[in-house]
């Protein structure tokens, strides 16, 4: 039963255009508008790991020419090139990224860590996100919080109603923070998102930069 209701519901909670895509709903929007937000005046170059079906990418609109997107699934790309021909898009795993050392000055990472199986890929993850971000390059992206209540019940249940789940990688806030404070990188905002707020909120956003 929770199988046929759930499509149905992420339908109604999903922006008309984005209706039947993986990365749909009222969450992931969310996410995306956040972290759209905290990228501010937009210069230098942006690389968004687990770019999916481009969502996220097609909110830069006409500027394209200085954004690159990075997915391991080409059947995801191909559906964000059919939407957005302009879009420099490029199959890749996220621990071994193809560019060199220092190129880009801002690196997103949207509704992605949670498919990751292990922390240990994170940390690999973590790292190659180190090595292609130049000196202070903004870092931003969003974890399922451990501590939420709801996420814990979400999560349990979901083989039920949901035919896609993964992992469904979730986080300690202060784990991560850790992580990223050995690659030296200073967390600059968290940002809580959903309900309840506060330290049980279902979703952090975090900004970070590279002290390099």
């Amino acid at each position: 039963m929770l199988k046929k209701i759930y499509p149905f519901v992420l339908k109604i909670l999903s922006k008309p255009k984005d209706r039947g895509k993986p990365s749909a709903g009222i969450w992931q929007e969310l996410i995306r508008k956040t972290v759209f937000d905290l990228i501010g005046n937009k210069n230098g170059k942006i690389l968004e790991i687990g770019c999916g079906e481009g969502l996220f990418l097609k909110k830069f609109k006409n500027d394209f020419n200085r954004i690159v997107g990075i997915d391991i699934s080409f059947e995801q790309l191909k559906k964000a090139k059919e939407s957005h021909k302009e879009l420099r898009l490029i199959r890749a795993d996220a621990s071994d990224v193809p560019f060199k050392d220092s190129v880009f000055d801002i690196v997103i990472c949207i509704n992605f860590f949670l498919n990751i199986p292990s922390e240990e890929k994170v940390f690999e993850i973590l790292k190659e996100i180190k090595r292609v971000s130049t000196e202070k390059a903004k870092f931003i992206f969003e974890i399922r919080n451990q501590k939420s209540p709801l996420i814990i019940l979400k999560y349990k249940t979901a083989k039920y109603y949901d035919n896609t789940v993964m992992y469904l990688q979730t986080f300690r806030y202060e784990d991560l923070r850790e992580k990223l404070e050995a690659l030296n990188f200073k967390i600059k905002k968290r940002i809580n998102l959903g309900f309840p707020i506060g330290k049980f909120s279902p979703i952090i956003v975090i900004e970070a930069i590279k002290n390099d």
